[in-house]
């Protein structure tokens, strides 16, 4: 049976913030327990009650606990970084259940700023390649889709930007387009506070982005559906 997410317990910030401070093997070993009972238990808990809801309504978005949570180790191979603690927690609901596909949900729970997320991130280049291509053969496509964001104050995020135009875009005279074509990512955020991650509403919270977010996941889907694979990947999410 699918968890039923009745919220992230009351010291979930509060171990997040001591992660942090202390990154610690020994400090995180001491007190896994109120990691697995106040965060990842409540994790899982919120990707099966949502995906069951997603079932429900036919939204094509699928996750477990077992594939659809980050580990909050870091990966450290390529990283100067050696701290080896993430200091937030999160997890995706995707079409294939796993991490690997594009067009997705991502909830982020962080003392710094919780957030949701949707879209397509760091995509293959295949996918971007589709994903542009989409923007530059279907702009009143893509217009609609940023319309209909903006009623719901969803922008999309230009931290992923290139500094010119892709090769093969260079007809493409519209400034929105242009714009469009530079980026990296697709993706719309929304933030989320303390109190109302602690709440079964949250649950809610999620849905409500979903359906704000549908447009851009569905202009996504549309482009890459010749490149989308269908088998879900195997094995528990490691990064």
């Amino acid at each position: 049976m699918p968890g039923r997410f009745t919220g992230f317990g009351a010291d979930s910030y509060a171990f997040l913030r001591g992660l942090a401070e202390s990154q610690s093997r020994d400090w995180f070993q001491r007190n896994r327990e109120t990691y697995e009972t106040h965060l990842r238990g409540p994790l899982g808990d919120l990707v099966e009650h949502v995906a069951a809801v997603y079932k429900k309504k036919k939204i094509p978005l699928i996750g477990t606990r077992e594939k659809s949570l980050f580990r909050i180790y870091r990966n450290l191979r390529f990283s100067k970084d050696k701290t080896p603690y993430k200091t937030f927690v999160s997890a995706i609901w995707s079409r294939d259940g796993g991490r690997g596909s594009d067009g997705i949900i991502y909830v982020h729970i962080d003392p710094a700023g919780s957030f949701l997320a949707a879209g397509h991130y760091q995509s293959e280049p295949p996918v971007l390649a589709a994903l542009r291509g989409a923007i530059r053969d279907n702009p009143a496509g893509f217009r609609k889709m940023i319309a209909a964001l903006a009623k719901k104050d969803l922008v999309m995020k230009r931290d992923d930007v290139a500094s010119r135009v892709p090769r093969g875009f260079e007809d493409v005279e519209a400034d929105d387009l242009k714009d469009a074509l530079k980026l990296k990512s697709f993706i719309v955020s929304r933030p989320v506070d303390e109190d109302e991650v602690r709440t079964p509403d949250f649950v809610d919270t999620v849905l409500t982005f979903t359906t704000d977010v549908m447009p851009l996941l569905k202009f996504g889907w549309t482009a890459t559906a010749d490149l989308t694979p269908t088998t879900p990947p195997d094995g528990p999410a490691d990064d």
